[in-house]
């Protein structure tokens, strides 16, 4: 019988030099559905992590885009139902070599890029994800998102406590040229019961130019249905 998806909840993790903002397109696509509670690791002001809801009654979840995976609150991946996992990987730089080297170049030069201008790299890195036209912030933390970008060079999941959510769900785009394909198969393989969805013509800012996609397997997790 399927659930009654108002009862759920959604904690909603962007990934590396974005913000809660990053989720807007599917803020009306979802609200109807669950209850969405938004993380902001602080890049460009303060920090939000949401409490576990007190009261759990609908299915509760997480929806990470890339390095949002790593940012996920402990007592969300011990507790719950399922995770959506957009652009995510275990470690970031591939097992290839060719693509390997290609990742470490781009990782030095934005390295450097950070530490000359932060402004402008992030700018840059949001073009990226598909976010066009100017953009400026009157708080930019440095100092975190250089630490955070070392972690992409050097960190992997914690796959046994990653690997505890009995529902997982990958999503990628062919075109993704931040996070090669490469590493959600990867991921896949380590997390036998995940299922892989490959999204056409999609690039690192899938849930912007694919939220409507999103949001259809979204609402049939929430509902309980198999996506």
């Amino acid at each position: 019988m399927p659930l009654h998806p108002s009862e759920s909840s959604l904690l909603l993790i962007h990934g590396w030099a974005q913000s809660l903002a990053f989720w807007s397109p599917l803020f009306h696509l979802l609200t109807p559905s669950a209850d969405l509670m938004h993380f902001d690791r602080g890049y460009f002001g303060s920090p939000v992590s949401p409490f576990f809801p007190s009261e759990k009654k609908g299915r509760v979840g997480i929806l990470t885009h890339s390095f949002g995976l790593h940012l996920v609150p402990d007592v969300w991946l011990e507790r719950a139902d399922f995770g959506v996992f957009v652009s995510g990987f275990d470690t970031f730089l591939p097992q290839d070599a060719k693509k390997r080297r290609r990742s470490e170049r781009i990782l030095h030069r934005m390295d450097k890029k950070l530490r000359e201008s932060p402004q402008e790299l992030v700018a840059l890195f949001r073009s990226l994800c598909g976010q066009e036209g100017p953009w400026s912030s009157p708080v930019c933390h440095g100092e975190l998102l250089q630490r955070d970008l070392a972690r992409l060079a050097s960190e992997g999941l914690d796959l046994g406590r990653v690997g505890k959510i009995p529902e997982i769900h990958l999503v990628h785009g062919t075109l993704d040229r931040v996070v090669d394909l490469s590493r959600a198969e990867d991921l896949k393989e380590k997390l036998p019961h995940a299922r892989l969805h490959v999204l056409e013509n999609a690039d690192h800012g899938l849930p912007l130019t694919h939220a409507q996609e999103l949001a259809r397997l979204l609402k049939g997790i929430l509902e309980g249905r198999s996506a």
